[in-house]
């Protein structure tokens, strides 16, 4: 009976040993863009994902003055990445051309997808989008759909909707 005890007490050690690693190396590097956020839309398939992952996903490449507010992402039989990041209104053709975007934004063009929860598409009174495709290559094994809006409602802070998806 002592020996059982023994072995129970080492085994909850263990386990709170082996948790303990692993929240300290999960926490380990997270920047301001580095945030965690769910993925999946229901809990038994929730799983964590960097913003980082999905801004490599879709080859996105932020400004310095850029801020992700919100993040999405749905992994089913496709991967699909949402995306709201404000930034500085100059640098707005910044992020489109780093992150080698082809397409023209069409003024007063909007898209018709969910964007990132607390945000509404349709109160935007000056926006513009466009889509172009990411090819497959090194950094990725299938080719990327992105579509953007960009919502200059407020001039002061736009906010980029971003949605990059793989069919």
């Amino acid at each position: 009976m002592h020996d059982r005890r023994r072995t129970r007490v080492a085994c909850a050690i263990a386990f709170v040993l082996t948790m303990g690693a692993g929240v300290v190396a999960c926490s380990a590097g997270v920047g301001e863009n580095d945030r965690v956020f769910a993925r999946g839309t229901t809990s038994e398939h929730v799983q964590t994902v960097t913003i980082q992952q999905a801004l490599r996903f879709g080859g996105i490449v932020l400004p310095p003055s850029a801020k992700v507010l919100g993040a999405r992402d749905e992994n089913g039989q496709d991967q699909l990445y949402v995306l709201a990041i404000v930034l500085e209104p100059d640098e707005i053709d910044v992020l489109l051309s780093d992150s080698g975007f082809t397409a023209r934004l069409r003024a007063g063009e909007r898209v018709f997808m969910q964007p990132v929860e607390g945000f509404e598409l349709g109160s935007g009174t000056d926006v513009a989008s466009g889509d172009d495709r990411l090819p497959a290559g090194r950094e990725r094994a299938h080719g990327v759909n992105r579509t953007v809006l960009v919502d200059r409602s407020d001039p002061t802070a736009p906010v980029v909707h971003l949605w990059l998806f793989t069919t």
